[in-house]
C-alpha cells in the first residue's frame, strides 16, 4: 500500500512540475481551445468551416514569417524594426527581375523566378548583416539602428519602384502559386511558412547557434566570459532575420502579384504582439517556436472570429489589450510565486489525502 501511495505521489509531483515548467504553453493551449469554442458558438455557420480555416491560414502566412524574423532576434536579446522594410526592398528586387527590368538576358520564366528569389534572399541577408554590423560590432543601440535602417531600406525600395508599385503581369503563375492550395485546403503560402518554422525550430533547438543565442539573450556578460563569440552570434541572428524578412517579402509578392515600398507598415507591431503572447520580451534568452505558432493562431482566430461576427475595431483592440494584459500578468514573478505556492498546496493536499486513506485502511485491519 505504501509503495503504491509513494508511486502515485511521485507521478503527481512530476506532473505538477511539468505543468509548471510548461505553464505558458499550457496557458496558450487553454486559451486556444476556449477561443475556438467561443468563436464557434458566436458564428457556428461560418467560423468552423473549411473556407474560413483556409482564409485564416492564408492570412497567417505573411504575419507568421515576419513574426519569425523578429523571433530569431529577440531570443538573442535584440530587436529588429526593419523587417517589413527589408522585406519590401527584397521583394522589389525580385519583382525587378521577374518583370525584366534587370537581368534582361534571362528569357525563361523559371529562370527569372529562380534568379529573383535568389536575389531577394541575398538582399535580405545583406540587410540583416548591415544591422548586425552596427549593433554587434559597433555596439550601437538596436532600436536606433533598425529604425534608421528601416528608412534606408524603404527609400531603396522607393527608388526601385519609383515611388509607385511593380505589378507582375509577365509571369502570372507566381500569383497562381501564391494563392493556390494543396487539395484545395492547405494554402501554399501557409505551407511555406510552416516549413520556415520547422527549419527555425531545428536551427534554434539543435545547433550551437541556438544555445549561444539563448545564453546571449539571458546574460551577455556571462556568455562573453564563457568564451562565446557574441559578435558572431548576434550577426548570425540579424542575418537570419533578414533572410526570413526576404521570404516574407517573396510570400507577399506571390500572393498579391504587386510590390509597394510602403506595404505592411503595421506588420512589425503585429509581430511584436504575437511574440509577447508567446512569452518573449519578458525574460531574455527564452522563447519557444511552438509557443509562437500557438500565439499566432490565437490572434488570427480572434481577428477572423470578430470579422465574421462583424464586430467593431474597438472590440478587437479591447480583446488584444485584455489578452496581452493577461499574458503579461501571468509572466510576473508574483504570478509565478502564486502558482508555485498553489502547486505546493495541491501536492500537500494530495499527500494528506493519501496518508488519511492509509491510516483508515490500517485502522480497519487486524
Amino acid at each position: 500500500m505504501n509503495k503504491a501511495t509513494n508511486e502515485d505521489r511521485r507521478v503527481w509531483v512530476e506532473l505538477r512540475d511539468s505543468i509548471f515548467r510548461e505553464r505558458r504553453t499550457v496557458g496558450l493551449l487553454v486559451v486556444l481551445v476556449a477561443l475556438a469554442f467561443v468563436m464557434s458558438l458566436l458564428n457556428p455557420r461560418n467560423f468552423p468551416t473549411i473556407p474560413n480555416m483556409r482564409s485564416m491560414m492564408l492570412q497567417m502566412a505573411e504575419t507568421g514569417i515576419f513574426t519569425l524574423a523578429m523571433f530569431v532576434i529577440m531570443i538573442s536579446g535584440g530587436l529588429n524594426l526593419s523587417i517589413v522594410s527589408a522585406a519590401n526592398f527584397s521583394a522589389a528586387c525580385m519583382a525587378s527581375v521577374v518583370t525584366g527590368k534587370i537581368f534582361t538576358g534571362i528569357e525563361s520564366p523559371a529562370g527569372k523566378v529562380a534568379v529573383g528569389v535568389a536575389l531577394a534572399i541575398c538582399v535580405g541577408a545583406l540587410c540583416g548583416s548591415l544591422n548586425g554590423f552596427f549593433v554587434s560590432k559597433l555596439r550601437l543601440n538596436a532600436l536606433l539602428v533598425t529604425t534608421a535602417s528601416s528608412q534606408l531600406f524603404e527609400g531603396a525600395a522607393q527608388l526601385i519602384t519609383k515611388g509607385g508599385s511593380i505589378v507582375n503581369s509577365q509571369i502570372p503563375s507566381i500569383t497562381t502559386f501564391g494563392n493556390g492550395a494543396v487539395f484545395g485546403v492547405l494554402p501554399n503560402a501557409f505551407l511555406m511558412t510552416l516549413a520556415c518554422y520547422v527549419a527555425a525550430a531545428l536551427f534554434v533547438n539543435n545547433t550551437k547557434y541556438g544555445e549561444n543565442s539563448r545564453l546571449l539573450g539571458a546574460n551577455e556578460t556571462a556568455t562573453l566570459y564563457c568564451g562565446n563569440n557574441n559578435v558572431r552570434t548576434l550577426m548570425t541572428a540579424y542575418m537570419l532575420s533578414g533572410i526570413f524578412s526576404a521570404v516574407g517579402g517573396i510570400t507577399v509578392f506571390a500572393k498579391m502579384g504587386i510590390v509597394r515600398s510602403e506595404y505592411g507598415s503595421s506588420l512589425s507591431s503585429q509581430a511584436l504582439l504575437t511574440l509577447v503572447f508567446a512569452g518573449l520580451m519578458i525574460v531574455g534568452g527564452t522563447g519557444k517556436v511552438f509557443n509562437v505558432i500557438l500565439s499566432l493562431v490565437i490572434l488570427q482566430m480572434v481577428a477572423s472570429g470578430f470579422n465574421l461576427a462583424r464586430l467593431t475595431a474597438y472590440s478587437k483592440s479591447l480583446c488584444w489589450g485584455v489578452m496581452l494584459m493577461f499574458i503579461v500578468i501571468m509572466s510576473t514573478p508574483q504570478a509565478e510565486g502564486f502558482f508555485r505556492v498553489f502547486g505546493k498546496l495541491l501536492g500537500s493536499g494530495k499527500k494528506g489525502g493519501s496518508d488519511a486513506g492509509g491510516d483508515t485502511a490500517g485502522a480497519r485491519g487486524p
